[in-house]
């Protein structure tokens, strides 16, 4: 028992928040927009607009990172996952070969499996604005 709650703890403790910057040198940032952005796959397929799509003269900041509101949102589809899978192997598995360990089994791989196939992951990112249009921004705060 001790060891199943250590391991919880440390992976609760090493899945932590991340984030990764891009500041694009010379660029003059503007306004700064958030967007969540969802990506299927592992993330190799956005599910979502880019959400650089306003900025006409290409981004200034780019910030992509998983949030505690990314990170809720994976424990209740991985959580939503288990269940599905284990409703499904209660449902589908003969009563003779039903049993807590094969139930257990598929409820961790379809938590497992439900934060591949879909994620959220929040992007923050301000668009290059041209210096006269920085200079007004300036005045104006």
């Amino acid at each position: 028992m001790k060891s199943k709650l250590s391991i919880t703890v440390i992976v609760l403790l090493s899945s932590a928040c991340y984030t990764t910057r891009l500041n694009v040198p010379g660029a003059t940032p503007g306004e700064v927009h958030a967007d969540r952005q969802w990506f299927a796959l592992a993330g190799a397929k956005s599910m979502s607009d880019p959400a650089n799509a306003e900025c006409e003269d290409g981004i200034a900041y780019v910030e992509s990172g998983l949030t505690g509101t990314d990170f809720l949102i994976n424990v209740g589809l991985a959580v939503l996952g288990a269940g599905i899978a284990a409703g499904v192997t209660y449902a589908t598995v003969d009563e003779n070969h039903r049993n807590f360990n094969t139930i257990r089994a598929t409820a961790n791989a379809g938590g497992a499996l439900a934060g591949f196939l879909i994620a959220p992951r929040t992007i923050r990112y301000a668009c290059h604005v041209h210096s006269s249009a920085a200079e007004e921004n300036q005045h104006t705060r």
